[in-house]
């Protein structure tokens, strides 16, 4: 470091984009059971950036998701993030199982995030309950997970997240086990959190409209090993709402994808008959 820089004032001159990955790869095991699920893949992820990933099932989308979280080390490569040295937790993580406390309501699981954060007892009481209430939980604050719907305990894994202002947002696939008016539905809630707060977002979906919806850019993952093999930007403007679904340019963007994916899916079939013949 020179004439008073910070070392994150360097990375920012070296690299402008929020993420950087740089020929990462992921290998699973060791020796004749070695899998190369992930990889070679190289990606830059700009500030602000609402990034969708999509591929086939196995495809690596979660691995590489859990290694810019920080929750898995790549077998080779590098990911840097740049974060600003606040007191803000600068990433947050919100996946499919919901993973909130069963033991705590759900004031206390929202609350329960905060705490590395250090507020005080009166912000951190303010922060929980505009979450709370943007995220329409108010009125069960004081209920435990067991006694709310599935839809309602992933808007629990939201707001906790959402109440930490993270710099970073990854979501894998969390509305996958939702029924489809209630994805439809935190779909218009995250469109509305993520827009008005032009936070950096990585998101895991199999769902190509979902994709569309929510995303700036779309990224197609081949069959495993993962790569990247295609890269959709998506020309709605914020802010915006799931009635772009009824475009003829939103099924447009979705044949595209479609004819992009459907050789890797088709690929993947394939290689599972080989692997129960052989």
């Amino acid at each position: 470091m020179t004439n008073g820089m910070t070392l994150l004032d360097e990375v920012a001159m070296v690299s402008p984009h929020k993420i950087s990955i740089k020929h990462v790869t992921h290998t699973y095991g060791v020796g004749d059971k070695a899998v190369h699920a992930l990889g070679p893949v190289t990606l830059d992820i700009a500030e602000g950036e609402f990034t969708c990933l999509v591929g086939p099932s196995g495809c690596g989308k979660s691995t590489l998701l859990r290694a810019i979280a920080g929750l898995a080390s790549p077998s080779d490569g590098q990911i840097d993030l740049r974060l600003p040295p606040t007191h803000r937790a600068s990433v947050a993580t919100v996946f499919q199982d919901y993973g909130i406390f069963p033991w705590k309501t759900v004031e206390g699981n929202v609350r329960f995030a905060l705490g590395v954060l250090k507020l005080s007892k009166a912000d951190a009481r303010e922060r929980t309950d505009l979450w709370l209430e943007r995220l329409g939980l108010l009125d069960f604050r004081r209920a435990y997970p067991s006694q709310l719907s599935g839809g309602m305990r992933q808007r629990v894994a939201i707001a906790r997240a959402m109440a930490t202002e993270p710099d970073v947002l990854l979501m894998d696939e969390p509305f996958a086990a939702l029924d489809a008016q209630m994805r439809e539905m935190l779909q218009e809630v995250l469109l509305e959190v993520s827009g008005n707060s032009k936070r950096t977002v990585v998101f895991v979906t199999h769902s190509l409209e979902e994709a569309i919806i929510l995303g700036d850019r779309v990224l197609v993952m081949s069959s495993r090993p993962g790569r990247i093999i295609d890269d959709v930007q998506v020309p709605f403007p914020r802010p915006r709402d799931t009635a772009v679904r009824q475009s003829a340019r939103f099924g447009e963007i979705r044949g595209q994808l479609w004819d992009r994916l459907r050789a890797e899916v088709e690929q993947q079939v394939a290689d599972q008959r080989r692997g129960r013949s052989s």
